[in-house]
């Protein structure tokens, strides 16, 4: 709380007014009391915090675990003490795209929207208006090449990176590939120019396969097996391939080396190497000539073309099963016929001889007429019987492996829209897992933010003079960089896509203009930045070779200050949240005490008009965790001042400042001498005489 003791004698090269830096909340708390104990500890703008989601308990309250009139005393007591309060929806909320187990879930995405809502709900009619907080972490991705090399997840990654195949139809992860996922493919035959070439009709017309739509070509002959010939590509070539029959993006030299490499008896490991060198180069030049991500674009296209290949080779193979079963079905009901033609046979003859005749006959037929052979001490009739019944069951499984085989094409046929996939480049169905994910995070943005918008003028309409000053936005904080919208770049494209849908959506509903529509969004989305958060990319930022521990630490600094500058310049930020870790996992540790670059941070978001900083504690400092911020951030609290007793401020001269000290201040001491020792060894001399103290 600001009480106006500001004055002459203050330290001016404080960054930020302390007034503006606060706290959240005890997530495990009634967030009355939890909101109260901040305005204790002196905060002036506090955050609501959730660990709650579905049907919530004591333990972990969610923002529908409080009423009305709960909701009331949170506004009033905010009011009375001049606080400003904002809300960090359930932790529950991982992304807004639905993904869970491999599948893009609508009821997911709708329960994740719901959870949102009802802390705008919440936030509405507790907190004084403002940010309504949630984590993204939308699907899977990997690295390397997302990032142009800058991130790695591991140090192997650019040979065994994984490409996430998603489908709009299936909303599901369908494909996984590696770089070095392999793939058996036919060589086709080439003429005299290098072209393949392709089967023609009597009338010289190229011959479309029924099946893909799709050129059918002459293949080479494999001179050991007689069969077609086969080669072995991992997807790091294929891709390069892939790009170079569409944009011509390899060498003549390039070229070459990468046949040599087929021919070559290479270690997976020596042959992805050697490909990754070409590919180097290859990135280098298209982000020259195209644009930065231009490489990571057609990576994956050639990744959905990749996945084409490996699908159409399993429609094609169940298929193939089918076929070879039916013709072999064919085959058995022509000797089941046989065999029943012989049986019959046998019947009429045994029916027209007695007996002894009969016993006398067996062994004397002329089987071979009726291409089967009856051994000679069986009963023809017995031994025919057994044998067509064991035809009739050898019938029965090969017809169930026809429709195996048929129905498995099928089913995969069905989720796989052939012709449009396929045909004249068509790519309807597969995309890439990240932009599945953020098409539909974006979407689910765009109508979070416009029930904010709604119960924003909701409660306008019923005269809240607060929500009036400070509407109510949605707030996406990036998270974990392993996940999709992890990384600022993909924060502010969701914020942008989600600004555009909800803007559509007001042009369309209520015949927005279009600036006002875009105003409008731009108001009610904004994102939080955690620097924190950012700092964890520290773990995957790709150390150059040579380079000195200090020049490593500088330049992902940096980075992440290139970064949060270009979100402010866009204008995507509407909140800060302030914590600090050593770049591995999210420790939430008191700003300061880690490595992230914190004073250079809040210069940047401080000119970008942000004046509401939220300290996140973590499991070790949820009580020092704010003081100790504004002791790092120069604070201008004081204590009682006796000179030669007690220093001047409670910040100044001692690590950790005024939470730390004794004597009538606010924190016992972290060791205990005298009579209060643990062991002998802490009484006496140096340690304490014994002398009462208090």
């Amino acid at each position: 709380m600001d009480y106006g003791y500001y004055n002459a004698m203050d330290r001016d090269d404080a960054p930020i007014p302390m007034n503006q830096i606060g706290a959240s909340t005890n997530p495990f708390q009634h967030q009355t009391e939890a909101l109260k104990a901040r305005i204790f500890h002196g905060a002036s703008v506090i955050e609501f915090s959730f660990f709650g989601s579905g049907k919530s308990n004591k333990e972990n309250p969610s923002p529908e675990s409080f009423g009305k009139v709960e909701r009331q005393d949170m506004r009033d007591l905010a009011t009375y003490n001049n606080v400003k309060t904002s809300t960090h929806a359930s932790v529950g909320i991982n992304g807004l795209s639905g993904f869970n187990q491999n599948r893009f879930s609508d009821e997911q995405k709708k329960n994740s929207i719901d959870e949102l809502k009802r802390a705008i709900d919440f936030a509405s009619e507790a907190s004084t208006g403002g940010a309504v907080v949630f984590h993204t972490g939308e699907a899977p991705r990997s690295m390397n090449t997302t990032f142009n090399g800058e991130f790695q997840m591991y140090k192997e990654e650019a040979g065994k990176e994984q490409h996430y195949i998603a489908s709009r139809r299936q909303k599901a992860l369908v494909s996984e590939i590696r770089e070095n996922t392999k793939q058996y493919l036919p060589v086709k035959k080439l003429d005299e120019n290098g072209n393949p070439i392709t089967i023609k009709d009597m009338n010289g017309n190229d011959i479309d396969d029924e099946l893909t739509g799709e050129k059918l070509y002459e293949y080479e002959k494999d001179e050991k097996t007689g069969g077609v010939k086969l080669e072995e590509k991992y997807f790091k070539q294929y891709k390069l391939e892939f790009m170079d029959n569409n944009l011509k993006v390899l060498t003549d030299d390039e070229r070459r080396e990468l046949k040599k490499l087929d021919a070559k008896n290479l270690t997976e490991q020596d042959k992805i190497a050697a490909i990754t060198k070409i590919e180097s180069a290859v990135a280098l030049r298209l982000r020259e000539k195209y644009e930065p991500d231009f490489f990571r674009k057609e990576t994956k296209e050639a990744a959905i073309d990749f996945h084409k290949r490996q699908t159409l080779m399993q429609i094609q193979y169940q298929l193939g099963m089918a076929r070879n079963y039916e013709q072999r079905y064919e085959k058995e009901i022509k000797d089941y016929e046989k065999m029943k033609k012989t049986y019959n046979y046998y019947k009429e003859l045994k029916d027209k001889l007695p007996a002894e005749e009969w016993e006398k006959m067996k062994g004397k037929f002329d089987h071979q007429q009726y291409h089967l052979i009856i051994p000679e001490d069986k009963d023809p009739l017995e031994y025919l019987s057994k044998s067509l019944k064991n035809l009739e069951s050898d019938l029965e499984v090969t017809m169930d492996m026809v429709k195996s085989g048929k129905g498995r094409a099928l089913e995969i046929m069905s989720d796989f829209d052939l012709k449009d996939t396929f045909h004249n480049g068509k790519q309807k169905d597969f995309v890439s897992a990240e932009d599945f994910a953020g098409e539909r995070a974006s979407e689910s943005m765009g109508e979070a933010a416009m029930y904010a918008l709604e119960k924003t003028e909701q409660r306008i309409r019923a005269g809240d003079k607060l929500i009036e000053k400070n509407p109510l936005f949605i707030a996406p904080e990036s998270w974990l960089p392993d996940t999709y919208g992890g990384h600022p770049d993909e924060m502010k494209k969701l914020v942008l896509n989600a600004r555009k849908n909800m803007a559509e959506t007001l042009e369309k509903t209520r015949g927005y203009s279009h600036k006002k529509a875009e105003e409008t969004a731009q108001k009610h989305i904004r994102a939080t930045l955690d620097i924190g958060h950012l700092n964890l990319w520290k773990r995957f930022y790709v150390k150059k070779e040579g380079e000195t521990q200090e020049h490593y630490d500088k330049r992902f600094q940096n980075w992440a200050l290139e970064k949060t500058k270009d979100l402010a310049d866009n204008k995507i930020l509407g909140h800060v949240h302030l914590s600090d870790n050593y770049g591995y996992h999210d420790e939430h540790l008191t700003i300061g005490d880690g490595n992230a670059p914190v004073k250079e941070f809040l210069d940047i978001v401080k000119k970008a008009g942000i004046d509401e900083f939220i300290v996140e504690g973590g499991s070790f400092n949820p009580l020092t965790a704010l003081p100790r911020a504004w002791n790092f951030l120069g604070s201008p609290i004081y204590s009682v001042f006796k000179p030669g007793l007690v220093e001047q401020t409670w910040s100044d001269g001692i690590v950790g400042g005024f939470h730390q000290s004794y004597f009538g201040r606010t924190e016992a001491p972290r060791y205990i001498i005298g009579d209060f020792a643990p062991s002998e060894d802490y009484k006496g001399a140096p340690f304490y005489g014994g002398t009462p103290l208090e």
